[in-house]
């Protein structure tokens, strides 16, 4: 009998995000005219159930030494609903989108459904792009900690474990980070990769193994928005992330 137990029934990918980061900050009258535009944007008001504006607090201290605080629009939160729970949410504010999903399927469908939200964005937002971040947190529940779990959910040998939390009868957690030069991108990638088994007070005390694979590619020279582009730059990190993932759980 299996002591694992994944996320879903065909996957273990709990949420998915995706970031795209501008060069530049947008000005004050940049997102005040951008949230306006995609408020009245036909495609994101017939996907989203909830198109929100975001408030922002900033402070400064006068010359007489008193605090003035002032708040102003900082962005927009745009909200897919299913059962009371949100499944996608994209957040857009002065320096960057980020794009998160937790009803995970397949690559193919969950990526092109977030290739037509940022198409949308700039066809709205005329911005170069400095940085790009794809990641995945993967979970499984141990539902037997008595048995061979490990062996059973991890590839011996791991080269992203260490031979001492995979001897160990408590709860742990490892994160590290390397660079890689993938073939297709002219910059390098940044990986993290975090392992943590831990109870989770807020489920039932189980015990739980999450997988968070974290790529960040920041351009060396900043790149004009072509979806085209954008495509082929996540689609090679996808492919080396589940490379990264496949060589961390057992078949």
């Amino acid at each position: 009998m299996s002591s694992i137990k994944p996320y879903a029934n065909k996957n273990a990918v709990k949420v998915i995000a995706f970031a795209v980061s501008f060069q530049q900050q947008l000005s004050t009258e940049g997102i005040d005219l951008f949230i306006q535009q995609l408020i009245e944007n036909s495609f994101y008001k017939e996907e989203f159930d909830e198109i929100q504006p975001q408030q922002e607090f900033s402070m400064t201290i006068g010359t007489d030494g008193v605090h003035q605080q002032k708040e102003s629009i900082g962005g927009v939160s745009c909200r897919k609903v299913s059962n009371g729970n949100i499944i996608w949410d994209v957040l857009i504010n002065r320096n960057e989108i980020i794009v998160t999903c937790k009803e995970y399927s397949r690559w193919v469908h969950i990526s092109n459904k977030f290739y037509s939200y940022l198409s949308v964005i700039f066809e709205l937002i005329n911005e170069n792009i400095s940085q790009i971040t794809l990641e995945y947190l993967d979970e499984f529940e141990v539902t037997n900690d008595d048995n061979n779990w490990k062996e059973e959910l991890f590839k011996q040998p791991c080269a992203y474990l260490t031979s001492y939390v995979l001897k160990s009868d408590d709860y742990w957690h490892v994160n590290q980070g390397f660079f890689s030069q993938l073939d297709g991108l002219e910059d390098k990638l940044l990986d993290n990769v975090r392992i943590n088994y831990f109870k989770e007070p807020d489920d039932n005390i189980k015990n739980k193994i999450n997988i968070v694979t974290q790529h960040t590619i920041r351009f060396v020279n900043s790149k004009k928005f072509e979806i085209d582009l954008i495509k082929n730059v996540f689609e090679i990190i996808h492919l080396h992330s589940k490379d990264i993932f496949e060589n961390i759980i057992h078949d």
